[in-house]
């Protein structure tokens, strides 16, 4: 399994992957199509990576790095290849690329009921720090 960042050519493949990862009324599902990642990839705090295997993507990260602090936006596994570890590999090797950037602290807003996504950034040292009430738009808190 490859872990590396973004390009252009694989802008299609997270797109779909993302409609396949997300269901529709996901908030995340409305980001990630192509004039979205196209412009993330120029945008200099931008650090969008990709796993891949055989020649195909099987998930993507999107996050920004400002003055030190990761913000987690997104992390998208393509259903079939859940539960492999493909999600904790990535957000391992992203970890480790922003910390020799300059990383100091990653933060982001998670679905309390996302019991999943909790337990994984749990493994890699992330602690609730708080809650917003009705972050999401079906009213599911962060």
């Amino acid at each position: 399994m490859l872990v590396r960042r973004m390009t252009a050519e694989d802008i299609d493949h997270v797109v779909t992957l993302s409609i396949d990862a997300f269901p529709h009324e996901h908030e995340a599902a409305l980001r990630f199509d192509r004039p979205s990642l196209e412009a993330e990839l120029k945008r200099p705090i931008a650090r969008l990576f990709v796993t891949e295997h055989e020649a195909q993507v099987q998930a993507f990260f999107t996050g920004w790095l400002v003055a030190g602090e990761l913000q987690v936006l997104a992390i998208g596994v393509t259903p079939g290849a859940r539960q492999k570890g493909i999600g904790s590999l990535l957000l391992g090797e992203v970890l480790r690329a922003t910390a020799l950037e300059g990383m100091t602290c990653a933060t982001l807003e998670l679905r309390s009921d996302n019991a999943a996504a909790r337990a994984l950034y749990a493994r890699h040292g992330f602690v609730r720090v708080g809650e917003r009430e009705g972050y999401y738009a079906d009213g599911c808190d962060a």
